[in-house]
């Protein structure tokens, strides 16, 4: 779409996961043909490379993606972003985490950005922070407001699991990651 307008907006991607192998996986951009049943045949030809089983993103599209792996806890925010689409993480936070991450992503977004949230993330306690835009959807912008300085909480980052639904994917460590800013810094040199 930004190709097709006469002066298009410069476009960087940050793609973060605490979960190294998950980043590498996103980062090789490969999918197999599997993924036709649920990508149009348009999205397909336009972002997509065919390769022997299956499709690769265009390296046009991944070259504006940053892929780092980033502890969203422990790890410094960047700022003045335009959108944070977040799936797959507040489920695993007790609440008080979960009202201090809306805190950070608030904190992340430049005045009237946007925040999506996926289908399996609550959204209670981003109403101090955002103001519900779609709720089915689940799309909210940020709320102006005065500046207070930004604290999390000293409890467990995650909540208990039984072995029945305990998540397969590991999860923080403790150890700092490597910096989204540092990788971003070096990206850009």
């Amino acid at each position: 779409y930004a190709e097709g307008l006469n002066n298009p907006p410069e476009i960087q991607i940050f793609a973060t996961d605490i979960d190294e192998e998950a980043i590498a996986f996103a980062r090789d951009g490969f999918y197999n043909e599997v993924i036709a049943t649920d990508v149009s045949p348009e999205r397909l030809r336009s972002f997509f490379v065919e390769e022997r089983g299956g499709y690769r993103v265009r390296k046009s599209v991944r070259e504006r993606v940053l892929f780092a792996v980033h502890n969203l806890i422990n790890d410094p925010p960047f700022s003045r972003l335009e959108l944070i689409s977040c799936r797959n993480l507040l489920i695993y936070l007790n609440r008080e985490v979960q009202t201090g991450v809306f805190e950070l992503f608030h904190y992340a977004l430049r005045a009237g950005g946007y925040l999506f949230l996926g289908s399996s993330e609550s959204a209670e306690g981003a109403t101090t922070y955002f103001v519900t835009r779609d709720k089915k959807q689940r799309i909210y912008q940020r709320q102006d407001l005065i500046s207070t300085p930004m604290h999390f909480p000293n409890m467990p980052l995650m909540k208990a699991y039984t072995d029945d639904d305990r998540p397969t994917r590991r999860m923080a460590t403790g150890q700092p990651s490597h910096s989204l800013e540092e990788s971003y810094q070096a990206w850009r040199l």
